[in-house]
Parts: C-alpha cells; sequence; structure tokens
C-alpha cells in the first residue's frame, strides 16, 4: 500500500476532511494502526501509478498471466496488425484461448468476434470456408 494522505483537518460526523493532497472537502475513511488506534484518511488514491501504457501493461500481464518479457513480445507483435485480416487500421485487441487462457495474438474486433461466434471450434470454422468456397 502506498503513502496514506495526512489530512489536515476532519470531521468524522459527515466523513468529510481536508487533505494536504487533494484539498477541502473530501471523503474520509477511518483506519486502525497496527497498535489499534483509529485514524482518518483520504478516500483518495494519492496520483495513479504510472502512466495509462503502464497501467494497461499491468492490467495485461494479471489479466493472461504474461511474464514481462512475453509481454513486451506481445506488444512487438501488434505492430504487424490483425493476425487473421492483417489489418494496421482499426484497433487491436489480445485474442486468447478461454479453456486454457494462452494468448494467442492480437486480432481487430470484426476477427476476434467472429472467432468467438464460431465459440472458438477449428472444425466449425473449416466447414464454414468450405461453404464460403463452395
Amino acid at each position: 500500500m502506498g503513502r496514506l494522505h495526512v489530512l489536515t483537518s476532519r470531521d468524522t460526523v459527515k466523513r468529510r476532511g481536508t487533505c494536504e493532497h487533494c484539498g477541502p472537502d473530501i471523503p474520509i475513511r477511518p483506519r486502525k494502526t497496527p497498535a489499534g488506534v483509529t485514524t482518518w484518511v483520504c478516500r483518495r488514491p494519492k496520483e495513479p501509478r504510472g502512466t495509462e501504457e503502464s497501467r494497461q501493461r499491468r492490467q495485461r500481464m494479471m489479466k493472461y498471466g504474461l511474464t514481462r518479457e512475453q509481454h513486451d513480445k506481445l506488444l512487438a507483435e501488434r505492430s504487424q496488425g490483425c493476425r487473421i485480416c492483417g489489418s494496421t487500421e482499426k484497433a487491436l485487441h489480445v485474442d486468447h484461448c478461454h479453456s486454457t487462457g494462452r494468448v494467442r495474438g492480437w486480432l481487430c474486433r470484426g476477427c476476434n468476434h467472429g472467432l468467438g461466434n464460431f465459440g472458438d471450434d477449428p472444425e466449425l470454422l473449416r466447414r464454414a470456408a468450405v461453404y464460403l468456397e463452395g
């Protein structure tokens, strides 16, 4: 846990206070110290951790169980575009196997939803390809 904000004033009845970082009229909450003493702290975070890019990296790493190296490799592959249609114009999303959690690569929304509509079933996709070519 990061450093807690210091309150310069507090109203424990209204649960509002003045935080030296966030300003006046901020929601506050009680917090027990290891010694059992109740202190009051600001409910707002001190500051966002890192940039939007680093936040997205952390989220992807946690969601898909990636190491930093695996994530960096995945990001490098992003510039190649969608793994199915090759589009680099559209926003890309991480495609993964829902049963194993294994990350397969980057797909545009249309291709990702297309796989999902076929239940990620390769045999069903092969039959669809035969149908289209037929």
